[in-house]
């Protein structure tokens, strides 16, 4: 069966928002990570909850795209969630993939991230960020400053009383078939101070555990980003032929 570690640094934040979680169920696993927008005691606990209840649904579903949506919906329904100012209340990016019978299975709202490493070490993305930065890169304008930071789908997202007044129930799907390898979930904490270093992610999974690898990519992310880092980091590696 698939093994998998995660790793986490705080960055400058106040308190840990991201949150990973794993089950693995006959024969069926679920890797979660999320990402809690904002920072406070109330979104920590949200996110955590969240997580356990999609890697949850995730093996009971043994598909991630239905997992997602049902975690999606019960988090729209939640009291409140239907009214201006709703901004108290928790929401956060996902992303769900699911094994079950050598068939993966990847789902997200949002942008964190996934990637699949193949056993020649070939590294293929399987996400595409829902954020104001994508958008306009889909319709050929280069993004804004602060676009990247506006998400536009996210697990708490209600038609009535959206997030910065915009976004939508967006869901991203992805598959492999056979071929598995190791599989790398990244918040944008994590892979965007990568990514601004020019540091190539493989460089991190070649030759490692997976806590090995975990650790190393969150702990280069607050390197690279120094000082001015304000995000958490949460890396999830998981090394699915185990």
């Amino acid at each position: 069966m698939p093994t998998y570690r995660s790793a986490q640094r705080l960055g400058t934040r106040s308190h840990q928002c991201d949150a990973t979680a794993g089950r693995t169920r006959r024969g069926v696993s679920a890797f979660a990570l999320l990402d809690g927008i904002g920072s406070s005691e109330k979104v920590r606990t949200w996110t955590r909850e969240r997580a356990t209840d999609l890697a949850s649904a995730g093996v009971e579903l043994g598909d991630a795209e239905a997992a997602l949506r049902r975690v999606h919906a019960a988090a729209a329904a939640e009291p409140g969630r239907d009214t201006w100012g709703w901004e108290e209340l928790p929401a956060a990016v996902a992303v769900l993939a699911v094994l079950r019978q050598g068939v993966l299975t990847v789902a997200w709202c949002g942008d964190s991230r996934a990637w699949h490493r193949s056993p020649s070490g070939e590294l293929t993305p399987l996400t595409s960020d829902h954020n104001r930065a994508q958008e306009r890169l889909d319709e050929g304008m280069s993004p804004r400053p602060g676009d990247r930071n506006t998400v536009t789908s996210y697990l708490g997202w209600h038609p009535a009383a959206p997030l910065n007044g915009g976004g939508s129930a967006k869901f991203g799907t992805a598959q492999v078939d056979g071929n598995l390898g190791r599989l790398v979930l990244a918040s944008d904490g994590a892979y965007e101070p990568l990514e601004s270093a020019c540091d190539p992610m493989t460089g991190h999974l070649t030759g490692t555990t997976c806590q090995q690898a975990a650790q190393r990519l969150a702990s280069a992310a607050i390197y690279h980003a120094g000082p001015r880092h304000i995000d958490n980091a949460t890396v999830l590696v998981a090394d699915l032929s185990s």
